[in-house]
């Protein structure tokens, strides 16, 4: 949210008769779009965009399939099954800690634990920054 929208949401709630009312309706609209988008945007970013009248990207509404989409591809490269085990672990376990966390399950060699590493930060970077 810019500046300018800040400034100009200030004066109309300045001249407003319910200030806490249009406060609430914007809470409301940015809630209304964060459960449309499955919560898959932050609640401040759905209040920037309904203050902005931007829409996410479609990304955000279809993230599961994405996530979905970009395993199924990674995975036809890896041949190992123990490998891709870790990485989808890892993957999961990093996921759900929001933050990466690697998970090696019986894997005891060093080169292969770091390719479950390689890979596993290789695939948190595409789904969550690309």
């Amino acid at each position: 949210m810019g500046f300018n929208q800040d400034r100009d949401f200030l004066k109309q709630l300045e001249s407003s008769s319910d200030r806490f009312g249009e406060v609430i309706q914007v809470a409301k609209k940015a809630r209304s779009l964060a459960d449309e988008y499955d919560n898959n945007i932050f609640h401040s970013e759905a209040l920037s965009f309904v203050m902005t009248g931007a829409m996410p990207d479609n990304k955000y509404r279809y993230a599961d399939e994405y996530e979905a989409t970009i395993i199924k591809e990674m995975f036809c490269y890896i041949d190992d099954i123990e490998v891709k085990n870790a990485v989808y672990d890892s993957f999961y376990l990093s996921k759900s800690h929001n933050n990466l966390i690697y998970e090696y399950n019986d894997i005891a060699d060093p080169p292969r634990q770091a390719r479950v590493r390689v890979l596993t930060r290789m695939l948190w970077h595409k789904v969550y920054f690309e």
